[in-house]
Protein backbone atom coordinates (compact mmCIF):
# COMPACT_ATOMS: atom_id res chain seq x y z
CA UNK A 1 0.00 0.00 0.00
CA UNK A 2 1.57 3.30 -1.14
CA UNK A 3 -1.05 5.72 0.47
CA UNK A 4 -4.03 6.01 1.82
CA UNK A 5 -6.52 8.58 2.99
CA UNK A 6 -8.04 6.47 5.86
CA UNK A 7 -7.31 3.41 7.64
CA UNK A 8 -10.51 2.27 6.27
CA UNK A 9 -9.71 2.97 3.27
CA UNK A 10 -6.23 0.81 3.78
CA UNK A 11 -8.47 -2.29 4.50
CA UNK A 12 -10.76 -1.93 1.55
CA UNK A 13 -8.01 -1.85 -0.76
CA UNK A 14 -6.64 -4.75 0.69
CA UNK A 15 -9.82 -6.40 0.63
CA UNK A 16 -10.57 -5.34 -3.07
CA UNK A 17 -7.50 -6.76 -4.54
CA UNK A 18 -6.67 -10.23 -2.55
CA UNK A 19 -8.68 -11.65 -5.32
CA UNK A 20 -6.79 -9.94 -8.44
CA UNK A 21 -4.85 -12.29 -10.61
CA UNK A 22 -2.03 -11.73 -12.20
CA UNK A 23 0.35 -13.02 -14.61
CA UNK A 24 4.20 -13.01 -13.99
CA UNK A 25 6.82 -10.51 -15.94
CA UNK A 26 8.58 -12.81 -17.56
CA UNK A 27 12.29 -12.67 -19.24
CA UNK A 28 13.49 -15.24 -21.71
CA UNK A 29 10.60 -17.74 -20.17
CA UNK A 30 11.55 -17.05 -16.77
CA UNK A 31 9.84 -14.91 -14.61
CA UNK A 32 11.30 -11.90 -13.29
CA UNK A 33 10.37 -10.05 -10.32
CA UNK A 34 7.61 -6.75 -11.45
CA UNK A 35 5.51 -3.99 -9.15
CA UNK A 36 1.71 -3.54 -10.54
CA UNK A 37 -0.10 -0.15 -9.26
CA UNK A 38 -3.49 -0.88 -9.00
CA UNK A 39 -5.26 3.14 -8.39
CA UNK A 40 -8.53 2.30 -6.39
CA UNK A 41 -11.46 4.74 -5.71
CA UNK A 42 -13.84 5.15 -2.84
CA UNK A 43 -17.07 6.77 -2.79
CA UNK A 44 -19.37 6.88 -0.19
CA UNK A 45 -22.72 6.64 -0.03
Amino acid sequence: MHTSTSPLFHEAAIDAVKNFKTNPAMNNGKPVPYTVYIPLKFALQ
